[in-house]
């Protein structure tokens, strides 16, 4: 029987995937509805979504019945039986499930004191590094998984060499004021800051020209709120 506990969303960061959850937050991101195959064949639709409140800020997926569900950014919510999963770069998620139920809330219920906003720190990108494309499960729960001998480690998908995809991770060089931190960001947020991202497995010589030829870049961002961590929750273009 799921009896699951109610939790800040900092505190999810620390919860072992699998966890039930119950959260209070504001939904200061909403994608649209995609159809996507699962890792089982069967097609379905998903609507991700960002949610915060006073503590930190965590993706949530929204799946079949759900990604239907009437939301709109600002709204005060209350989530029963999250699950806790995590996404392509090892961060935290929260996905629905066929038991979770999602209640509306006062608006004044949610105290995000880091602002409405989910980008809570600016800055700009003066330097990439690092750079890797590799081979991905094209999937949509994996979230673009790197592959291992054409082989998605989480699902167990045998690719050849035209149906996997091509994914993406590089590190960044952020300046705030007079200091410069290295933070490691993957394809979704690389696209916030590179239109019509092209990527090519062996030869990557024009794109890292490209990439170079766009510093310095002025970003909003998030940090994740895992300990030791040097990646971004959430990364956009200003």
């Amino acid at each position: 029987m799921i009896n699951p506990k109610e939790h800040l969303i900092g505190d999810i960061y620390d919860l072992p995937q699998g966890t039930f959850v119950i959260v209070r937050g504001k939904i200061v991101q909403l994608d649209d509805v995609q159809s996507v195959l699962t890792s089982y064949g069967a097609q379905t639709e998903v609507r991700n979504r960002i949610v915060s409140d006073e503590t930190a800020s965590i993706p949530f997926a929204l799946w079949r019945q759900l990604a239907s569900s009437p939301l709109s950014v600002n709204d005060n919510v209350k989530i029963y039986n999250a699950v806790v999963s995590k996404t392509t770069n090892g961060e935290p998620k929260l996905s629905g499930n066929q038991k979770t139920t999602i209640e509306f809330l006062a608006p004044d219920a949610i105290p995000v004191t880091k602002g409405s906003s989910s980008y809570e720190e600016q800055g700009e990108v003066v330097g990439f590094s690092d750079i890797s494309v590799y081979k991905s499960c094209s999937r949509q729960p994996c979230h673009e998984k790197k592959l291992v001998q054409n082989k998605c480690p989480k699902c167990l998908t045998n690719y050849d060499d035209e149906s996997n995809k091509l994914s993406m991770s590089c590190s960044i060089g952020l300046l705030q004021e007079e200091n410069i931190t290295t933070v490691t960001i993957f394809t979704p947020q690389i696209r916030q800051l590179i239109e019509d991202l092209h990527l090519e497995e062996k030869n990557n010589s024009i794109l890292e020209e490209r990439m170079l030829n766009i510093l310095p870049i002025k970003v909003g961002f998030t940090r994740s709120p895992r300990k030791d961590s040097n990646t971004l929750s959430l990364l956009k273009k200003l």
